[in-house]
Order: C-alpha cells, then sequence, then structure tokens
C-alpha cells in the first residue's frame, strides 16, 4: 500500500511541474502574439512613427543623432544580449527581411536599447556581428537558418548597387 501512496505523490508532483511548464509556454506564447501584432502594424506602414505606436512624442531629427543614455542598474553586454536574442525572434517569425529601421523601430516600440549616438548605426554594426545573421543591401537582415525557408533553392536574390529594381522573394511582392 505504501509504494501506490508513494506512486500518487510521485504523480502529482510531476502533474504539478507540467501545470508549470503549461503556464511559462502560455505566457510565452502571449509574448509572440503581442509582438507578431506590433512587427504587423509596423510592416503593413501602420506606424509611420514608433510615437504613434508607443504613445511617446515624435522624435526630431536632431534626437536621432543624440547619445542615448544606458541606465546604472544594466551593463553594456546585458543590453547587447537582449538585444541580440530580440532581433533573432524578430527575424525567426517575420515573413520577409527585415532592415534595420523596422528593427530599430520594433526596439524602441519594446523597450529594448540600443544605444549608439547613431542607433541604426549601432543597429548594423551590431547585426554583422551575429554569426547566425546574414544580410543583403537592399534586401535586409535574416536569419541564415532560414534562408531557403525566405527564398527557396535559389537564395537570397542577387542585387546590384545602383540597381533600382531588387527582385523580390516570392511571397514578399
Amino acid at each position: 500500500m505504501g509504494d501506490s501512496v508513494s506512486q500518487v505523490e510521485k504523480l502529482r508532483a510531476e502533474r504539478d511541474r507540467i501545470k508549470a511548464q503549461l503556464e511559462e509556454i502560455e505566457s510565452l506564447i502571449q509574448a509572440y502574439e503581442e509582438l507578431k501584432t506590433k512587427m504587423q502594424r509596423v510592416l503593413s506602414g501602420e506606424a509611420q512613427h514608433v510615437g504613434r505606436l508607443s504613445g511617446r512624442p515624435r522624435a526630431s531629427s536632431d534626437a536621432e543623432h543624440r547619445p542615448v543614455d544606458m541606465p546604472s542598474n544594466r551593463t553594456r553586454s546585458d543590453d547587447v544580449a537582449k538585444f541580440e536574442a530580440f532581433v533573432r525572434n524578430i527575424l525567426m517569425t517575420a515573413d520577409r527581411p527585415m532592415n534595420r529601421n523596422d528593427i530599430l523601430t520594433l526596439a524602441e516600440i519594446n523597450d529594448i536599447p540600443v544605444g549608439g549616438q547613431v542607433p541604426a548605426n549601432t543597429i548594423s554594426a551590431r547585426m554583422a556581428r551575429m554569426g547566425d545573421v546574414t544580410a543583403k543591401r537592399g534586401v535586409g537582415y535574416w536569419l541564415k537558418s532560414r534562408e531557403r525557408e525566405l527564398f527557396g533553392e535559389s537564395g537570397a536574390p542577387d542585387t546590384q548597387q545602383g540597381s533600382e529594381t531588387i527582385p523580390i522573394p516570392p511571397g514578399f511582392g
């Protein structure tokens, strides 16, 4: 009888552990859905400026070139790690390559610190250091692991500097 009681206790403990995991998964799904909605707004052109979605006032052109203060309770490496995780999540869920301005807008909407005197340039520099991310001028950034998924067997479209037309990958036009 003692064995069956301990088995029941083990099963209850396992059930509680699984319930906790399910709650965590539900929380992640909700966060993903919120990010997906924000991305769709940005990509659909609804967000002419971050301020319209976030409730922040419109930034002047001088503000884009002003250094960004970093909160003292975070280290630079924490901010970089947070940014890289955020970008990987965006690129994993995006249905097309993302340009740096889209990434900057989404980072600002989600309060992801970018830093730098010119945040768009900081994004370019950080993205260039991410080994699992690739880019092509005029196309955008994407995860190397998704290249075939995004572009098919032919790979990323060929772009030539100065060319006005860039082949649009299937499903993007």
